[in-house]
């Protein structure tokens, strides 16, 4: 499911199939109309059939129903993504004769996600843990990682325009200079300040000397020294010495 902006005046432009009977939470993927069931009530089994078999004991009118709104998402996605604009004129859809994949459904998801073009959504729920899996799909296909990202892109967002640019358009991964974003921020009241963190390229080694940069102030506030490092799983906390690339942790220590 994709909107086209995040704002009130793009909700036209969700699309989704949903169907719930018999105590079973069901999804209709549009992108290949797929049937998703999960009947177990800690979301854990999930059951797919393909269109041809769900669609044998389903009303007519719900197949109809997930057609529609899967011409609905090729289209807005036509709307977003010139690539996939001239797939779809050559597709059956578009009113040519060719076919389009699954995979280039995705590729275009994930360019207008990049892009900031859109916003992909799947449908489900917390309680049951009904969804989650396709959710943990979606994030893998259509999220951008950190080599997708260049350390000229992340100070052009956060416009740090009153010190030098890195100049390089592609991330050099672990290899390149230090670039981390600070996302969070908590308190343990054993440890005190937790910065949550995520390494966008570089190493980040405990030890290390870093530059703060406030995206606020847009201006280096100062150097302090990484003491500590978590890795968090769950309510789990171990510590490790270093980030690379990718890596998301929690700091103790750093006051700026």
């Amino acid at each position: 499911v994709i909107t086209q902006e995040a704002s009130n005046e793009s909700r036209d432009n969700q699309v989704a199939q949903v169907n719930a009977s018999d105590g079973a939470f069901q999804v209709v993927d549009l992108r290949n109309l797929n049937q998703i069931t999960w009947k177990d009530h800690q979301g854990e089994e999930m059951e797919v059939k393909g269109v041809a078999e769900w669609t044998k004991t389903k009303d007519p009118k719900l197949k109809q129903e997930a057609y529609d709104k899967r011409l609905h998402l090729l289209e807005t996605l036509a709307d977003l993504d010139d690539d996939f604009c001239d797939i779809f004129l050559e597709s059956e859809e578009g009113g040519g004769n060719g076919t389009i994949s699954e995979k280039q459904i995705d590729q275009a998801i994930r360019r207008i996600t990049i892009g900031l073009r859109g916003i992909p959504m799947v449908c489900g729920t917390s309680l049951r843990n009904r969804g989650v899996q396709p959710l943990l799909d979606a994030i893998c296909k259509y999220l951008p990682s950190p080599v997708d990202v260049a350390p000229k892109r992340l100070e052009e967002v956060y416009e740090f325009n009153d010190r030098p640019h890195d100049t390089e358009l592609a991330n050099k991964g672990n290899s390149g200079a230090l670039y981390a974003l600070v996302f969070k921020v908590t308190h343990d009241q054993h440890r005190g300040p937790l910065l949550f963190v995520r390494v966008y390229q570089g190493c980040l080694r405990v030890g290390a000397t870093v530059e703060c940069v406030s995206p606020i102030e847009k201006k280096v506030m100062g150097t302090e020294r990484v003491l500590r490092i978590l890795q968090l799983h769950g309510d789990e906390m171990n510590e490790v010495r270093e980030l690379r690339t990718g890596d998301i942790a929690a700091l103790i220590g750093l006051k700026h």
